[in-house]
């Protein structure tokens, strides 16, 4: 069978557990669990015959770093509590059976199309990954309507939290800079009132002078008027 009708095959089963829903019913977890079990083998045939096709042309140590980097492929950790967005899901499916449409065309002119054979096995990975995580979710029953219910009242709880949070941090920010600016606004103000002091007491000082002076001249003009009188 070809790759295309296997993917096929994957996305008819997915429907069918997209279909289930959240039922918790016996009969329709086995139903689940067998078609999970399909569509991981499905999707592990369609890796092993993308990887058999280039091997020919590509060195061991190349398909050995390849088989890692789907080893470490990180994946969405909330599916497993909150499920799969099947949407997501059936757009990743829909862009690899494009991806594997152009690549099977160059691969047939002998060229290896290395970044969107990446892609591909990467697509691949993180489907597998999101089913199995779906389906523990499910077996677990932390996709019931009132696991859900109580998951999203904690989710909203801890995003009021930080609202409170990051509004507390604005207020605290804003009233710091309130008092930078009233001990600015106080400091220029004592400054000012300063100079102007200093200002007043130095004309003090220049008038006190030249009244002084004034005196001085005066004083003296007397004596020597009062000596010219006395020596007559």
């Amino acid at each position: 069978q070809s790759v295309e009708e296997k993917l096929g095959r994957t996305t008819h089963y997915m429907h069918e557990v997209k279909e289930l829903g959240v039922s918790v019913k016996e009969e329709d977890l086995r139903l689940m669990k067998r078609r999970v079990v399909q569509i991981v083998a499905e999707l592990q045939d369609i890796r092993d015959i993308m990887v058999d096709s280039v091997k020919d042309k590509l060195s061991p140590r190349q398909v050995s770093v390849l088989d890692i980097e789907q080893d470490e492929l990180e994946t969405d950790p909330s599916v497993q509590f909150f499920g799969v967005e099947w949407d997501s899901v059936f757009a990743k499916c829909f862009s690899m059976g494009l991806n594997i449409r152009i690549f099977k065309q160059r691969l047939e002119g002998n060229m290896v199309d290395s970044i969107r054979f990446t892609s591909i096995l990467t697509e691949v990975s993180k489907v597998e990954k999101q089913v199995e995580q779906h389906s523990l979710a499910m077996l677990s029953g932390r996709l019931s309507s009132e696991q859900l219910s109580l998951q999203l009242q904690q989710q909203m709880r801890v995003s009021q939290l930080g609202q409170l949070a990051r509004s507390n941090n604005i207020l605290e920010r804003e009233g710091e800079e309130g008092r930078k600016r009233m001990v600015k606004y106080r400091k220029n103000k004592t400054e000012n009132l300063t100079a102007k002091i200093s200002v007043t007491r130095n004309e003090q000082r220049r008038k006190s002078s030249v009244t002084e002076f004034g005196i001085k001249k005066k004083t003296s003009f007397m004596e020597k008027v009062s000596s010219l009188l006395n020596y007559v």
